[in-house]
Parts: structure tokens; sequence; C-alpha cells
């Protein structure tokens, strides 16, 4: 992790934890370690980059990860 930023847990059901680092998300194993940061269009996702909309949970999947958004 990165010293003196703030970690908020969103969401740690399953094997994926969704957590805010800072300004971004990550998509964390809930065994332990870091995961990728959550990206659009390659570019990592912030907060509030869409106005009302919110990531509140994701799941590794087969091809990648799934995440659930709220409005």
């Amino acid at each position: 992790g990165l010293i003196g930023v703030p970690t908020i847990t969103i969401e740690a059901a399953g094997s994926t934890s969704l957590v805010q680092v800072g300004n971004e998300y990550l998509l964390n194993p809930v065994a332990g370690g870091v995961g990728p940061r959550l990206t659009f269009s390659g570019a990592p996702v912030a907060v509030d980059m869409w106005t009302g909309w919110a990531p509140i949970g994701a799941e590794q999947s087969g091809t990648g990860y799934d995440v659930a958004w709220k409005n």
C-alpha cells in the first residue's frame, strides 16, 4: 500500500475486495495482497469520475473482473 494514503474497504465479500485508496479504486484479493486498479479505457477510475455513479462491489471472473455500480 501507499504510506499516508487512507484506504477504505467498500466491499469484501467473495474472493475480491473493492477498496478506495486515495482517489482511485483497487481490486484486491481478500486473502491478501494488492490487486489491479479499476480502469476504464486504460485510465484509472477516479472517485466522482462520473457524477452520481460509484462502484459498490467487485468479483474476479474468468475473463477479468465484474464490477457492480450504484447511481
